[in-house]
């Protein structure tokens, strides 16, 4: 059953991707604003969803899985700057668009990601955050056969843009959740004072999950 949002709630929005026995899960979180009409977590899967998978694909390789996005609600309690609890609701599902990845037919090592950096307006330590990029192609190397193509960073920057930039989930039937990117720490209090995220940086550099390499554990996926 789907969770009507409301202010001040903080949205987990997870995609997930696959290749062969390594599963990959990239969070993100933001919190919501003064909605309008009646909004769900379900309708901001969909959106995210449908909205995003064409941004995902073309990012990694085409061995490998875009299986789609959940949204859980986090609702906080009780009051603004108050050591805060969450209630956890179970997650919405938006698949629509799941599929093959389209980006190259040999991935790179399944331990290797792109990355990017998440930023707010305060540059210091912890208020600022980064995410990893999943199963890239070998033709997504540059010319220096180090480092990220040129092509590969514009493209993880498009996807990372759409990430910081939404700034609300729409059906356009009148049901509005304004919502902003924000750098969370589920353990953490005062969650009503966390740092917004308006800004990336695609680093020109490749990163490891050692974790989701050939030795690693074997994960199953969540949907």
């Amino acid at each position: 059953m789907s969770t009507l949002l409301e202010r001040f709630d903080v949205i987990r929005v997870t995609f997930v991707c696959s290749l062969g026995p390594q599963v990959s899960m990239t969070r993100f979180h933001y919190q919501v604003g003064i909605i309008t009409g009646a909004p769900t977590d379900q309708q901001a899967a969909t959106q995210f969803d449908a909205s995003q998978a064409g941004f995902i694909k073309p990012l990694i390789a085409n061995p490998s899985t875009y299986r789609g996005f959940s949204v859980q609600v986090l609702r906080p309690a009780p009051t603004p700057g108050a050591a805060t609890h969450f209630q956890v609701f179970q997650r919405a599902i938006g698949k629509l668009t799941a599929g093959n990845g389209t980006g190259g037919a040999a991935p790179l090592p399944p331990q290797t990601r792109g990355i990017v950096s998440l930023k707010g307006a305060v540059a210091a330590r912890g208020l600022n955050c980064r995410f990893y990029m999943p199963f890239p192609t070998t033709t997504m190397i540059g010319t220096d056969a180090f480092t990220p193509s040129a092509t590969y960073q514009s493209n993880l920057s498009l996807l990372a843009g759409n990430f910081v930039t939404l700034s609300s989930i729409d059906d356009g039937l009148g049901n509005i959740a304004p919502i902003d990117l924000i750098d969370f720490l589920f353990d953490e209090p005062s969650q009503y004072n966390r740092e917004f995220l308006t800004d990336w940086l695609v680093q020109p550099k490749w990163a490891t999950q050692r974790r989701s390499g050939a030795y690693g554990r074997t994960n199953i996926p969540p949907f």
